[in-house]
């Protein structure tokens, strides 16, 4: 810390650089709602977000105290980093935080190495599994370990095996994401068995292979209807959604999936669903809408891989099936599906285990137990 600074110890800044609303930044809305709205919080939160985020406007609806910083370079654009990073250390001292919290790749690629400059001890929330080819994604996740780090949290323990040897042993943990516990009403849904998937309209994700398997499960339970919960964000692929509703005609199912789009609050439909499949081909860090599904006492199919083999207890609240097994997937969702009393122990067995285990009191309470660890290593 640099003479003269003051410093609130109850106050922490978020850096969150993301201009949309995905995974990562939906834990930070978790956590700052919930320390907004709780007597139980010990720290006072901040997020610091690039100008012209579509997420200030988001964040400040909801009452959230919002600074804005310059925004995200391209990469190496290095006036611009150095603004972002000057910027970033201004909030800092302006915001007088004890403790900044970055999150995901780019927040601590940033906010580490402005923590560093105003001598501010970092928790680093990873919201993402090590990249460690020579790729792009891969130089960034190996700048980002090398900013300032003083307890760094993994998501889950697939993230955090992937940053051992990138990040100390002994200032990394796990604490899985919490999400809310209320039970919301359901989305208006079709008659008959339904299932939905939802998430980001990219590759990796695996809607392409959603669609495969409803094609299968309309084999094998003729009235079924499908709802694709999610549209494209962050820019990217924007040419993917065209191609799968030529995909959708192609294997005949277009007349049983409902595109749904972008929701800000995909529960309704998770609530709504009779089963929920997630089907992203590359290990999912996490799975935010595994546990979101969970809790609204829905029974999920998912790949054994990633967070989800973490998450979900194949038979008891889901199904886990091989990867990448298209039919093995198929199968399990007719089989939920045709045993209605089955099904519905398989969703009761994961509320109960989506409040013990994602509640969101127990998760940041581990966060802001995090925060006095990284103070305690300065």
């Amino acid at each position: 810390m640099h003479r003269g600074d003051q410093v609130a110890d109850d106050r922490v800044l978020h850096v969150a650089l993301a201009d949309a609303r995905g995974g990562a930044e939906a834990v930070v809305e978790t956590i700052l709602r919930w320390a907004q709205r709780s007597q139980s919080s010990r720290y006072q939160h901040i997020v610091a977000v690039p100008a012209r985020s579509a997420l200030t406007g988001h964040w400040r609806r909801y009452g959230l105290t919002v600074r804005e910083v310059p925004p995200l370079p391209r990469f190496r654009d290095l006036v611009g980093a150095r603004r972002l990073v000057d910027g970033l250390a201004a909030a800092v001292r302006e915001s007088h935080a004890a403790v900044v919290h970055t999150h995901a790749i780019a927040g601590q690629l940033y906010g580490g190495r402005a923590a560093a400059q105003v001598g501010r001890p970092v928790t680093w929330h990873i919201h993402d599994r090590r990249e460690t080819r020579f790729t792009l994604d891969g130089v960034l996740h190996r700048l980002a370990s090398r900013s300032r780090v003083d307890v760094a949290i993994a998501v889950s323990a697939a993230v955090a095996d992937s940053w051992r040897g990138r990040v100390p042993t002994d200032r990394l943990e796990v604490i899985h994401n919490g999400v809310a516990s209320d039970p919301v009403a359901p989305a208006p849904r079709p008659a008959g068995p339904f299932v939905v998937w939802c998430g980001r309209l990219q590759q990796w994700k695996g809607t392409h292979v959603f669609l495969d398997v409803a094609a299968a499960v309309r084999r094998m339970v003729p009235d079924v209807r499908f709802a694709v919960v999610g549209g494209t964000v962050f820019g990217l692929e924007a040419g993917y959604p065209d191609a799968l509703h030529r995909q959708a005609e192609s294997l005949g199912v277009s007349d049983v999936v409902e595109w749904v789009g972008h929701v800000d609050d995909a529960r309704p439909w998770l609530a709504a669903a009779d089963v929920v499949v997630h089907t992203s081909i590359q290990p999912e860090p996490f799975g935010l809408v595994i546990a979101e599904a969970m809790m609204q006492s829905r029974p999920v199919v998912a790949f054994r891989r990633g967070g989800p083999a973490e998450i979900i207890e194949d038979g008891r609240t889901g199904r886990l099936v091989p990867p990448d097994d298209v039919a093995a997937m198929a199968a399990a969702v007719a089989d939920l599906l045709l045993a209605t009393t089955r099904r519905e122990q398989c969703g009761q067995a994961g509320r109960t285990r989506a409040i013990a285990s994602f509640g969101v009191a127990e998760m940041v309470r581990r966060v802001e137990s995090a925060y006095d660890r990284a103070r305690r290593a300065t």
